[in-house]
């Protein structure tokens, strides 16, 4: 059977070929078994007798590493400009630091009102 020539490439029924957008399938699915291996590494650590601050930094990596797999692959923005990609990451590191500053004080105040009980 002949495929439809699209952007110079091509398509074919197959579904483990290509998407409609010329993403391969297959990096789609490699992604997500990244994402669901990355989840249960989280989980399994949580369990697991390791030291507080190593845990968290081990986590706060992994978070690291699937908003780059997310972002790079399900959000397009690998082949995107640099401009995008830095307006982007900003506005991440802008969003997080907001919710650290509004959540922190609250935390604190929960804290030292279980404390002094």
């Amino acid at each position: 059977m002949k495929g439809v020539v699209r952007r110079g490439v091509t398509m074919t029924d197959r579904s483990d070929r290509f998407s409609a957008g010329g993403e391969s399938v297959r990096l789609y699915w490699a992604t997500w078994a990244a994402l669901l291996a990355l989840t249960l590494v989280m989980l399994l650590l949580d369990t697991a007798p390791v030291a507080r601050p190593w845990l968290v930094a081990v986590l706060l990596v992994a978070m690291l590493a699937k908003v780059a797999l997310i972002a790079g692959n399900f959000m397009h923005l690998r082949h995107a400009h640099a401009g995008l990609v830095w307006t982007f990451i900003a506005g991440l590191l802008i969003t997080g630091l907001t919710l650290y500053v509004l959540i922190v004080p609250d935390a604190l105040r929960i804290r030292d009102m279980l404390v002094n009980r």
